[in-house]
């Protein structure tokens, strides 16, 4: 009985807690946000028989509110369609025209990434053994500022036993992503699996040509690994946790999301993982949380998290994660098929779950706002946004967006700005904000 019980705290040890390295200090914004929205058609027809291009892939609006933006088209030329990147001013005509070398099938490996300079904005393609990322810039005579090589032909620094050593690993089909810290935009890079009990994650800063600075350096590499000694146990509790956690691999890992706080120079990261213990034929999931950026010697470092009170994940959709100042968010889908809606406050470490305190819209999923989040949902034709007012969840009120035609699809297009797809083959950029409302 007592080894049982012992067992028993050794594996709740390695369950729970955060797996941690010190950020730098986070300032937080204690005011209040609002709890209901309102849209402004910013660009009405972005998208219309009227343009020189039938659809509008990805935009990126140069500022909240404006027309002015770039965007990723599919357009007929001589009969043929080619994949461009335009930049349009306020009356949507066009002052920049590039070429994408890609067949307009592949539109779906490229996402457009705002810069912090209003205007500025990164194209990524991302695909198995392929990752570019190029940066323009809408005021520039030539609008490409940096190309990058193939990022996914770099290796990562590895550590395939766990014994502290790093080798090098080829990384071309792991889980590759742009993030920023502190305004300097890195490559952000983790395995699929791991056959240790360490997951770990190399961020490799980027230049001004976005070519990779010190790609093997092992400082660089971020470990997160199960830590008995932060457990208050007794000794031959923490030896049977200690041998436990050495038995511990990783199957599969995956991103279930990622966001960008660009004001704090911050990525969150939600994950989908599966956990193994020694030789059982099972696995056990789980969904971490993990907060990185630069910490206090001025390298990338993080924060992991896992709360045992969350229900198990499944993979797959729908799951995100948003940020406002003071917390990331995270939605996943639990193994019953209900949705999960957890706030992890920057400072102290916790998970807090958010959605049985409201009435969670079906098939909703977060929305990031400026420095704020909501949740989401096409439904009846309509954009329907919950504002979370995360104080109160229960004061979180419902804005409708129609139009002249139903709504068929909303993407992300900068700053508190979407891409709205009607079902007439017209698209809008629509903007989203505050409006004055937090009664009752």
């Amino acid at each position: 009985m007592r080894a049982a019980h012992r067992l028993g705290l050794a594996l709740a040890a390695l369950g729970s807690g955060c797996e941690s390295f010190q950020l730098a200090p986070i300032d937080l914004d204690v005011s209040s946000n609002c709890n209901l929205v309102e849209f402004v058609v910013a660009a009405p027809g972005v998208q219309s028989p009227a343009r020189p291009w039938h659809t509008v892939v990805a935009a990126a609006a140069d500022r909240g509110g404006l027309a002015a933006s770039w965007l990723l088209v599919v357009r007929d030329v001589g009969g043929i369609d080619q994949l461009a990147l335009l930049h349009v001013d306020d009356a949507l005509d066009t002052d920049h025209d590039i070429v994408i070398d890609a067949a307009p099938g592949l539109a779906g490996q490229f996402e457009l990434v705002t810069g912090l300079a209003p205007g500025s904005v990164f194209l990524t393609q991302r695909a198995p053994g392929t990752f570019y990322i190029r940066q323009y810039d809408p005021y520039q005579v030539l609008p490409l500022v940096a190309a990058s090589p193939n990022l996914a032909t770099i290796a990562a620094p590895c550590q395939l036993d766990a014994d502290g050593l790093f080798q090098s690993c080829d990384a071309s089909d792991w889980f590759q992503d742009l993030v920023f810290f502190d305004d300097q935009p890195f490559a952000l890079t983790f395995a699929p699996s791991s056959a240790t009990f360490a997951t770990e994650f190399t961020p490799t800063a980027l230049d001004v040509f976005l070519s990779p600075t010190f790609p093997l350096d092992p400082n660089r590499t971020i470990v997160f690994a199960p830590s008995c000694a932060e457990q208050d146990l007794e000794p031959e509790d923490l030896e049977v946790c200690e041998a436990l956690a050495t038995e511990r691999s990783y199957p599969k890992i995956a991103s279930a999301g990622l966001a960008r706080d660009r004001a704090q120079g911050l990525a969150s990261l939600g994950l989908y993982r599966e956990v193994q213990q020694g030789d059982e034929p099972f696995t056990v999931a789980e969904a971490p949380l993990v907060l990185l950026g630069i910490g206090m010697l001025g390298r990338p470092t993080g924060t992991l998290r896992i709360a045992t009170n969350l229900p198990a994940p499944r993979p797959g959709p729908p799951s995100g994660v948003a940020v406002d100042p003071n917390a990331s968010y995270f939605q996943y889908t639990a193994a019953d098929g209900s949705p999960v809606l957890a706030r992890a406050s920057h400072a102290p470490a916790e998970l807090e779950r958010l959605d049985e305190q409201f009435e969670f819209p079906e098939g909703s999923t977060l929305l990031q706002l400026d420095d704020d989040v909501a949740l989401h949902r096409v439904v009846d034709s309509q954009w329907e946004i919950l504002k979370l007012f995360p104080d109160a969840p229960a004061r979180s009120q419902v804005t409708r967006f129609t139009s002249d035609a139903a709504i068929e699809s909303v993407a992300p297009a900068g700053l508190s700005t979407f891409l709205v797809h009607r079902d007439d083959g017209v698209a809008d950029l629509v903007h989203v904000r505050c409006a004055i409302a937090l009664a009752p």
